[in-house]
């Protein structure tokens, strides 16, 4: 018998999740706009305090499914070594963002997929995803009938062939059918994260629409890092793709209400539910 909604919420508790991918440092400089730079066309920047630093990437999607109740285990490197994201903010508006690339390849150790619920990637492309043992990983958890969920990057998806549901933007999979050799029919089935449109859920080659939730957006950063720990955990639990993507919508909806990466509380998707998934 399948779980409600409600059934599923309370699974999570219950949940031990692997993630692995590319964490990221998000750091916030607040400030204001003033006046016009005299040396060249461009804003004055002045910062009001110290910057904020909150967990981004893989960090984040670990971050939401600890919020969630789940417990996680992870591979990532050094808290030093993250790459890190410069945003500077006046308000709600993004001015400019400076990026500090960290390349970090993967050197895990041949972990047993088996004991956990569920297996996520975040792809960030700064190298985790390079790891010699993700095939080996995949194919265990495929066996084990362990849901392996992909946030991926670039064009080649072929190093998550066997996962359970891959979840791009429209941008990521505009790369990845551009590719030479797509990989699309090696997945069981495809989250496609269209923003304001939602989620758009593709198996066997047939497309159902699930809406977005959010009243307002102020940033959509970190959203895609919420819409993948929300289905991960809801899979793990039991739960259909289905459901797993109705539970997402309204995690990603509040996150958008947001300013600056942050996670989804467990209550906030429980009292929506309660609403009928009304916002």
């Amino acid at each position: 018998m399948s779980k409600t909604l409600p059934q599923l919420l309370e699974a999570f508790a219950g949940l031990k999740i692997l993630v692995t991918g590319d964490p990221i440092v998000d750091v916030y400089h607040f400030g204001r706009v003033t006046r016009v730079c005299p040396e060249a066309p461009v804003p004055v920047f002045v910062q009001n305090g110290e910057p904020e630093r909150r967990n981004g990437g893989a960090a984040n999607v670990r971050d939401q499914l600890e919020a969630l109740g789940c417990k996680t285990e992870n591979t990532f490197p050094l808290y030093g070594q993250w790459s890190e994201k410069h945003r500077y903010m006046v308000g709600h508006q993004l001015l400019l963002r400076v990026d500090d690339d960290k390349h970090n390849p993967a050197d895990w150790p041949m972990m047993d997929v088996r004991t956990y619920h569920a297996l996520v990637i975040s792809d960030y492309d700064k190298g985790a995803t390079q790891g010699t043992h993700l095939p080996e990983w995949i194919e265990a958890a495929r066996m084990a009938g362990i849901p392996v969920v992909v946030d991926p990057k670039g064009g080649d998806w072929e190093k998550y062939a066997g996962a359970t549901l891959v979840c791009p933007n429209s941008e990521e999979l505009a790369a990845h059918l551009r590719y030479p050799s797509p990989t699309w029919p090696a997945f069981a089935a495809l989250a496609i994260k269209r923003g304001a449109d939602g989620i758009e859920l593709c198996v066997a080659h047939q497309s159902t629409q699930y809406p977005a939730q959010a009243r307002h957006v102020f940033d959509v950063t970190g959203a895609g890092d919420t819409v993948t720990a929300v289905m991960t955990a809801t899979l793990a639990a039991g739960g259909t793709l289905g459901q797993a993507c109705e539970l997402a919508n309204i995690a990603a909806g509040y996150v958008v209400g947001e300013v600056g990466t942050t996670v989804c509380p467990l209550e906030h998707l429980r009292s929506t539910v309660d609403r009928g998934g009304k916002p």
